[in-house]
């Protein structure tokens, strides 16, 4: 009986090692040490910390008056929690129905858990850098660089599959990637519509750090969340 190691730990070292060298000997290794169960885990854990330290940063933002900074926190850390979760379901699910599609020979749960392996910490750190206003905008072009990464180590899996040339392996990872992007710039224009509003009265307190983080939570936020 074959024991696998389903520790959150594990599963980030997996995902770190696919990130610095995404190609077939890697994939090969790692995707069929977990399914849907271990990514459901893997993402759920990862988002409630981006969630956790959105919120603690959202209180920093606005610590006086303390009533209006709470509220605002919260907005923090449902956009924090919501973000990676989302990203990751509609990335991988795309993949797969595409992978499907386009006559990929990898099983649902190799794709999901894979996917997994390599969006789940990129997405988690993007919203948790992405919820400190104070450097939220200067993270912008790493965010975006990050989820281009993504994006490409997608294709780099897909094209391990012995039934995908080039031109499908990159048709999947292009749609997916596009899903990807219109999901996370639909979250970042809800997140600066709901935030600024709700930090009205922080602001007056504090306007300038309350400014940056009305210009990172809106005008400057739309692949980085919350």
């Amino acid at each position: 009986m074959i024991v696998r190691d389903t520790s959150l730990s594990a599963q980030l070292d997996r995902g770190l090692a696919i990130l610095r060298k995404p190609e077939a000997e890697t994939f090969r290794r790692f995707q069929k040490e977990g399914g849907m169960r271990e990514a459901l885990i893997f993402v759920s854990a990862v988002s409630v910390v981006a969630a956790l330290f959105a919120f603690v940063f959202g209180l920093i933002a606005g610590l006086s008056p303390f009533i209006a900074a709470v509220p605002y926190a919260f907005l923090k850390l449902l956009f924090a929690l919501v973000t990676p979760f989302g990203a990751f379901f509609i990335f991988a699910f795309v993949l797969n129905a595409l992978g499907r599609q386009q006559g990929s020979s990898f099983a649902q749960d190799e794709i999901i858990y894979t996917t997994a392996l390599y969006t789940v910490p990129i997405l988690g750190l993007n919203a948790a850098v992405g919820s400190i206003a104070r450097i939220g905008c200067l993270y912008q072009p790493v965010a975006i660089g990050l989820i281009a990464y993504v994006i490409y180590t997608a294709y780099a899996f897909f094209l391990t599959d012995p039934e995908l040339n080039q031109n499908k392996a990159l048709t999947v990872a292009g749609g997916a990637g596009l899903a990807l992007v219109i999901f996370l710039v639909v979250l970042g224009l809800a997140s600066g519509a709901a935030l600024p509003a709700t930090s009205a009265t922080v602001a007056s307190c504090f306007p300038l750090p309350n400014a940056l983080a009305s210009v990172g939570n809106g005008t400057c936020l739309a692949l980085i969340a919350p």
